[in-house]
């Protein structure tokens, strides 16, 4: 009866959600036959089961070596391919070069135990190979000279020196990069392997804000520099005001890195304090026509007007009737009718992408007549549209945040671009890491501002309700906001990384938030600041039609440990 409905509905939201429910139960209770008539590709655990099904009804070759990919693809593999793995060891196909292989990826991933184990079985100089490469990885000021000497000619000794230099700098920045200096054997290292794990020491210098990274950066040999590399070479020069190296490195920088616009405003910065004003004004003149964070604040270097504004796109009459009449439509509401919100998001989001441009303009209206903001936003992004500002940020639950942020004394359009960042106001939201409801709250974080602010708080579940996620979400942001002075863009990035890790990344000297940001060592909160502040710039000229409110006026600048 499954297959059959499987079969009915084949490639539909429903087949997709049950399909894989089907595929697991049929994986746990060995159903190897019915399995490799109803498998879909679908990550690992089900590949396994595939594999083992296929083994175990033919005892393919094919499915043995298949093995080898997953084996190699991660340095850990579901319980689903215990089966196989026992059958894949005692094959040909186990091979001492695939165990050495994945003796490294272990190591890489700091499951050294594990590569030893892996290790046993390898032949003698390999094994060797490996069980020093972890040792010196534990120790490199003890054996890293020894490692060089014995095995500068080895075929994997590039790999593991540069992930041994990337471990010890990871963790002791400073430390390794003295070391390196006063390393004996470096005769002996390859100039590739030199390079590379010297990117290793300035990169780490780098995100502690070390001065010394600027040294470590401009050694590195431009034909070994990655992505990673430039941008904080540009970074560290920016936070140091090393403009001749902001302007240097900055027009070297490859092409896929060069047009962002996040490098074409600090190129302009380092231009404008070399005297080329000229030419820094024309770069901010062509950023301040983009619709962001970089582009507001290139508008603030000139004084020129910020490019905002809201223009929704008509959709023909009958493409409106087409959609509204849709499956998509239908479903999707009559989930939400008895209760299964969750559900309802997964469906309209999995159904929606067969939609064209249009009739994804068309879904955007129908949710925004919902109420339903995160299928708006969603629906929104499909159909390639962004100037409706509108609909793209609604003021959702706006007397709920006044007067929360009223008792604390917070501004409300703050909340409010804090909230379409962290949930786009779907109050069933959750993360991966646990974070829940409209304001993204980890449980730990909601029972600590409870606790301290007298807060009623009965656990977890009462997250998903707005009165008291808003309440516990204001109280934690204005709990951060009084941790750092008032600071919006510290209380803003520690929302997000923690005030444990703020304080940490506070500068030895007043600095000027721009360059602050920029350093923010977490990429994931790099990106969340400048989408606060660009958000929060959108909902005050478009739905407050305060223009008066600029970028400039709240990036105060970052003071020095206290």
């Amino acid at each position: 009866t499954i297959e059959s409905y499987l079969q009915q509905n084949k490639n539909t939201f429903w087949d997709y959600v049950l399909r894989r429910k089907w595929l697991d139960y049929l994986g746990e209770n060995e159903k190897w036959t019915t399995y490799i008539r109803n498998y879909v590709s679908s990550g690992n655990k089900r590949e396994c089961w595939y594999i083992t099904a296929q083994y175990k009804t033919t005892g393919s070759d094919k499915a043995l070596k298949g093995f080898t990919d997953i084996w190699l693809s991660g340095s850990t593999v579901p319980s689903s391919c215990s089966d196989i793995l026992t059958a894949w060891r005692q094959s040909e196909y186990n091979t001492n070069e695939v165990k050495f292989k994945k003796a490294s990826l272990l190591i890489s991933n700091n499951q050294i135990t594990k590569a030893k184990e892996e290790a046993q079985s390898l032949v003698q100089a390999d094994r060797i190979f490996v069980i020093d490469w972890a040792d010196t990885r534990n120790n490199p000021i003890k054996s890293l000279p020894e490692f060089i000497k014995t095995y500068h000619d080895h075929e994997y000794f590039n790999i593991a020196l540069v992930d041994i230099v990337d471990h010890f700098a990871y963790s002791s920045p400073v430390v390794a990069s003295e070391y390196w200096k006063t390393l004996k054997n470096k005769n002996l290292i390859n100039e590739k392997a030199e390079n590379l794990a010297q990117a290793e020491i300035a990169t780490s210098l780098a995100r502690i804000h070390d001065k010394q990274a600027i040294y470590w950066l401009d050694a590195v040999n431009d034909k070994y520099a990655d992505s990673l590399l430039w941008q904080w070479r540009i970074r560290t020069a920016v936070y140091w005001e090393d403009w001749v190296r902001v302007v240097r490195w900055s027009s070297a920088l490859p092409s896929y890195l060069a047009k962002k616009d996040v490098w074409q405003y600090w190129y302009a910065v380092g231009l404008w304090h070399e005297g080329k004003k000229d030419q820094a004004n024309n770069m901010w003149q062509d950023l301040a026509k983009i619709r962001d964070y970089y582009g507001f604040l290139a508008a603030d270097q000139i004084g020129a007007p910020y490019s905002i504004s809201s223009k929704s796109q008509p959709v023909s009459e009958t493409i409106e009737n087409k959609v509204l009449h849709s499956t998509l439509i239908k479903t999707t509401s009559q989930l939400y009718l008895i209760g299964k919100d969750d559900i309802a998001v997964q469906y309209f989001r999995w159904s929606a992408t067969s939609l064209s441009s249009e009739e994804a303009l068309a879904a955007a209206n129908i949710a925004d007549h919902w109420k339903k903001y995160s299928l708006v936003i969603y629906a929104l992004m499909l159909s390639g549209y962004s100037d409706d500002l509108e609909k793209r940020f609604p003021v959702a639950y706006y007397h709920l945040i006044v007067k929360v942020a009223n008792r604390y004394n917070i501004d409300p359009v703050w909340v409010l671009a804090l909230m379409r960042q962290e949930s786009h106001f779907r109050v069933d939201a959750g993360s991966w890491v646990g974070a829940k409801g409209l304001m993204q709250l980890m449980p730990s974080t909601a029972k600590f501002i409870a606790n301290r602010d007298k807060i009623a708080y009965q656990g977890v579940d009462e997250l998903f309700l707005p009165q008291i996620n808003v309440n516990l979400g204001v109280a934690n942001l204005a709990y951060e906001r009084n941790n750092f002075d008032g600071n919006m863009i510290l209380a803003t990035a520690a929302y997000n990384a923690g005030e444990g890790n703020v304080n940490n990344w506070l500068p030895p000297h007043s600095m000027r938030a721009q360059r602050w940001v920029l350093s923010i060592p977490f990429l994931e909160t790099r990106r969340y600041v400048n989408n606060i502040l660009a958000y929060y710039i959108i909902y005050q000229h478009v739905k407050f039609n305060d223009k008066s409110v600029r970028l400039s006026q709240v990036m105060k600048n970052i003071e020095t440990k206290k």
